[in-house]
């Protein structure tokens, strides 16, 4: 064996890139085979032959990724899936077409309680269907009515907005001293809001006695029956088959549910079991079967901020004054006016005007003034135009401050200057990726890796740069191509195709009413669809600063990538893939926009009806009128609300997201006069205008007042 691996590292050229990434494409192709024992051996190889050559830390992410996953994939055994739901799992089939689980009252934990205590509890499962289903409640007494208890009811064709219900009854309970009767009868839900269909009533389930009932939901009707007889059979209302629930059932024998679901409720159970024990893996694998010492790199940020040398200074100073300044600047980031008093504090004489100017500018960053801190700054590379610490700042005060093409200029300048700042270059790599310039950010990486200054955040952003051009990597991908775009998931392709068309529909309304595509634009637009949360959690996580935790999907501008998982809640998803291709059509197609009308314009179009006529499409929210309704809700005033910059929307999201949808409802659907507004930012979106200058030019001469009134008489008069 010993002799076996010897011979074919001899075959190996030291120093040949390209027979590098010949045999890095073989143990890749191993890998996709399954043979995961000679893909790991085949990459370790590899490593060994090449050992200290600096391209092959520019193919280190291949490399961990084809031997992380080949040692894992040795020992993974996917689990049962009857193991990972609380009920007994007794058919399903990975389509989701031949889904059966039964419960009783003890196996409850798939279930989300959503309201209430005991006898109150409204109880929804996570599975969503689509196709006909049946609900099946057994049990040997039938519960009494309380004053506080819920009618048993079940719950089915449930969506946020929309459903209906088969109330079952009391033969009697008792309020306020007498006994009353509760007929059978069914409820529907529209726009949130429950009302009684009492077209059809039938006497209620006795109280004590045993019980058999059942739902039957079909394509265009719904048939109730109680012990073998029918109740009600009536017409579906609505498309969408939806989610189910029971409430009121304090105690019954069994739970029976059955028919064509959705799979991503089971496929991201499965999900999660695959990335726990992978999340596992990787932390033991990285102790016990590393990589060789000279592959590990050092990082060279210790924090995600950058912190300055308060010794290094445009005009130097005594080393006394340089405690007196530290001593200065230890006051915590929110009390910087405690730090100006004691800068102020010392003479003109201890601080020339040059190093008082960049401290102050220092101080302002910490104190997020940015605009206040680019004047200071600009004040210090005047003085003294070879001071790369100001530069520095200053380009990333221009990024901050969203102006990234005057940030990217800056940087790339001052890292020819500057060569062996690492700090400079690692934030020049960030912008070259942020703008998708991936060309430039590998030859980039190219340089720094030859002159051995390659560094674990290079790494990183060469990571999400192999993300950008190949995608999460899945071995056998399924693959959906339309006119416009390129959906891969490792789901199935029905999600494929359903999600294709959604954002086909969505992009030709888009078009409609924000301008077309431009005519030279060929590449496709890329979406990648994941079986579950936890492996969209994984590919993302470097590429949000907060994590996923509680996002359904993004875009990412940098990976040029629209990203969604299979979450339970099928429509739910769509909204999400409306939402987020809003967002892709929006970045690829007309450039940067406020952030108001960013999120407002994919809020508005994540709730519209397509199937209904372009004037009618636009729907309200009802969440977000819920928010804008509340007693205690501050909205910003308009004048200000679109001129913030995405800190300051971000400050309060929940508000800010529902003002945004507001507004621009408003806007796109009140008059010409309004829409004409939100044409004429898109216009200079287009030409290339900054967001800021785009809004003082587009609302110059616009009565805010008048707007303010129109838009709070606009928000009253919308229905939920």
């Amino acid at each position: 064996m010993l002799a076996a691996w010897i011979s074919t590292v001899v075959l190996v050229v030291a120093g040949d890139e390209a027979a590098f990434v010949a045999g890095l494409a073989e143990a890749r192709s191993l890998l996709d085979k399954r043979d995961f024992a000679k893909a790991e051996a085949k990459a370790r190889e590899l490593v060994a032959a090449h050992e200290q050559q600096p391209y092959v830390w520019l193919h280190l992410p291949e490399i961990v990724d084809v031997i992380e996953t080949s040692s894992f994939s040795k020992s993974y055994v996917e689990p049962d899936p009857k193991t990972l739901v609380s009920g007994e799992l007794i058919s399903w089939s990975k389509s989701g077409a031949n889904l059966k689980v039964r419960y009783t009252p003890k196996t409850m934990r798939d279930f989300q309680r959503i309201g209430g205590q005991g006898d109150q509890s409204i109880w929804l499962h996570p599975v969503a269907f689509s196709g006909g289903y049946g609900i099946e409640i057994r049990g040997s007494s039938y519960p009494f009515g309380t004053r506080t208890a819920i009618v048993p009811t079940i719950l089915f064709c449930m969506d946020e907005r929309d459903g209906q219900a088969a109330v079952f009854g009391f033969s009697e309970f008792a309020s306020g001293g007498r006994s009353y009767l509760s007929n059978a009868h069914l409820r529907v839900r529209r726009d949130g809001e429950w009302s009684d269909d009492t077209s059809q009533v039938a006497a209620p389930c006795i109280g004590g006695r045993s019980f058999d009932l059942k739902v039957k939901v079909e394509d265009t009707r719904v048939a109730v029956t109680s012990g073998g007889k029918p109740l009600f059979d009536g017409k579906k209302r609505s498309t969408v088959y939806g989610k189910f629930g029971l409430g009121g059932f304090t105690r019954f024998d069994e739970l029976v549910v059955s028919g064509r679901a959705h799979p991503g409720w089971l496929q991201g159970k499965l999900d999660e079991h695959y990335q726990q024990r992978w999340e596992w893996h990787a932390k033991h694998w990285r102790k016990e079967s590393p990589l060789p010492e000279w592959l590990e790199l050092e990082s060279i940020r210790k924090e995600r901020g950058f912190a300055f040398d308060l010794a290094e200074l445009p005009v130097a100073v005594e080393p006394d004054v340089i405690r007196a300044i530290e001593k200065a600047f230890a006051s915590k980031a929110g009390e910087i006016q405690k730090s100006f008093d004691a800068l102020e504090r010392l003479t003109p004489e201890q601080v020339p005007d040059g190093s008082r100017a960049w401290l102050s500018a220092l101080l302002l960053y910490r104190g997020r003034q940015l605009n206040a801190a680019l004047k200071e700054c600009d004040r210090v590379v005047g003085a003294a135009p070879a001071f790369a610490p100001a530069q520095h700042l200053r380009a990333r005060l221009l990024s901050e401050l969203d102006r990234r093409s005057e940030s990217l200029a800056a940087l790339r300048a001052l890292a020819a200057a500057v060569p062996d700042d690492d700090r400079v270059v690692l934030d020049l790599a960030e912008a070259e990726f942020a703008e998708g310039n991936l060309d430039e950010l590998t030859r980039l990486l190219r340089e720094r890796a030859e002159r051995g200054r390659y560094n674990r955040e290079l790494d990183e952003l060469n990571a999400l740069a192999s993300r950008a051009a190949n995608g999460p990597g899945w071995s056998k991908p399924l693959e959906v191509k339309t006119a416009h775009y390129v959906v891969a998931s490792d789901i199935d392709r029905k999600t494929c195709v359903e999600a294709a068309e959604m954002l086909e529909n969505s992009l030709a309304r888009f078009q409609a009413r924000l301008g077309p595509l431009p005519k030279e634009r060929a590449e496709p637009f890329r979406v990648y669809l994941f079986s579950g949360f936890a492996g969209y959690r994984r590919y993302v996580r470097d590429a949000l600063d907060s994590g996923a935790e509680n996002t359904a999907g993004m875009y990412h501008m940098g990976l040029e990538q629209l990203l969604i998982w299979n979450q339970p809640d099928h429509e739910g998803m769509l909204r999400t893939v409306r939402h987020e291709g809003l967002h892709q059509f929006v970045d690829q197609s007309i450039g940067e926009l406020p952030r108001w009308l960013n999120e407002g314009l994919a809020e508005l179009y994540e709730n519209a009806e397509f199937t209904r006529g372009p004037s009618r499409e636009l729907l309200t929210h009802p969440e977000h009128l819920f928010v804008l309704r509340a007693d205690d809700v501050k909205l910003v005033s308009l004048a200000e609300f679109v001129r913030q910059d995405a800190a300051q929307f971000m400050a309060d999201p929940e508000v800010s997201y529902a003002q945004a949808w507001a507004l621009v409802h408003f806007l796109m659907t009140s008059s010409d006069e309004r829409k004409a507004l939100v044409d004429g930012l898109l216009t200079r979106a287009r030409a290339g205008e900054h967001p800021a200058d785009a809004v003082e030019h587009a609302f110059a001469g616009v009565d805010f007042a008048r707007l303010e009134r129109d838009f709070v008489e606009h928000v009253a008069a919308l229905s939920d």
